[in-house]
């Protein structure tokens, strides 16, 4: 299981250096992770299994697709999209996606889905930690909120 110390390890011979970055490393992410659960908000989207949420930051790396380029995504995943919103996120500069697609999909596949349509990496990556580490599996597992505050 991710972030748990496997027998494997020891039995392959990782070097004693490289075991004390990996162990570092899960250390920063359970840190990290623990603060970044503190964020609250009004939730104006929850997860579903036929619904994708992305969010780009505005950064000229993290900008949201044009309407065809994504449908085209979309398409090369094998997914059919019923419905597509584009909307200012409540963060300045931020955009949020929200698609709605015929097929149900897990989570991790949701995961995978929204990071090929460009949705901002970090928050893909606390979504995988949610669901793989901690075991969520709550329809907040993901979610767009309309106003956010930190705690």
């Amino acid at each position: 299981m991710w972030g748990e110390k496997s027998s494997k390890s020891s039995s392959v011979g990782i070097p004693i250096r490289d075991r004390e970055i990996l162990e570092n490393f899960q250390r920063s992410l359970t840190r990290r992770h623990q603060s970044d659960e503190m964020i609250a908000g009004e939730v104006k989207y929850c997860d579903q299994s036929n619904r994708l949420l992305m969010d780009f930051d505005g950064r000229r790396n993290n900008l949201p697709p044009p309407y065809p380029l994504l449908i085209r995504y979309l398409r090369e995943l094998h997914l059919s999209p019923i419905y597509a919103s584009y909307q200012r996120s409540s963060t300045p500069k931020h955009w949020h996606i929200v698609i709605e697609v015929e097929e149900e999909i897990s989570v991790m596949g949701r995961v995978f889905c929204q990071l090929y349509c460009g949705s901002d990496r970090w928050r893909e990556r606390w979504t995988f930690l949610h669901v793989e580490q901690y075991k969520r599996k709550d329809k907040f597992v993901q979610v767009l909120f309309e106003r956010k505050v930190e705690i």
